[in-house]
């Protein structure tokens, strides 16, 4: 009778292990792509703030275009003060025209390529980054 128990607990145990080497890559797969996605959203906020604080920064009176591009860099910590190559960012009408009259409506267009953090979500996406754009459009008072 103890030499049962001892065996039915080992061949338990064996059945652990394998459980576990089951379920142990889903659950891992399944929280860095949680996290994957939560640093993601929160990168999509960061741009849709940035646009919007640069239309508004573009509609005040006498507002040039540096202005305006210091108010999206300021508002995005991913620009690194405008040296990163992922972050990009357009304002239409052309930065020439500035100042802008009354009655002229501004775009200010904020890309950034979001890396991945997960070494498996390139493979779901289908690229090393994830292509992220916000715009925001105001009419000038």
């Amino acid at each position: 009778m103890c030499q049962h128990n001892r065996d039915r607990r080992w061949r338990e145990r064996g059945q652990n292990m394998v459980e576990l080497a089951i379920s142990l890559p889903l659950l891992l797969f399944l929280i860095f792509g949680i996290v994957d996605m939560g640093f993601m959203f929160n990168n999509w906020l960061i741009i849709e703030n940035a646009a919007r604080n640069g239309a508004t920064t573009a509609i005040s009176e006498g507002a040039t275009a540096a202005e305006v591009l210091g108010a999206v860099e300021q508002a995005a910590p991913m620009s690194d003060g405008g040296q990163n190559p992922a972050f990009q960012v357009q304002i239409t009408p052309s930065p020439t025209s500035f100042p802008l009259t009354p009655g002229q409506y501004v775009e200010v267009k904020v890309s950034y390529a979001y890396p991945f953090l997960s070494p498996y979500m390139p493979e779901i996406f289908g690229g090393m980054t994830y292509e992220m754009t916000s715009f925001d459009i105001e009419r000038v008072q």
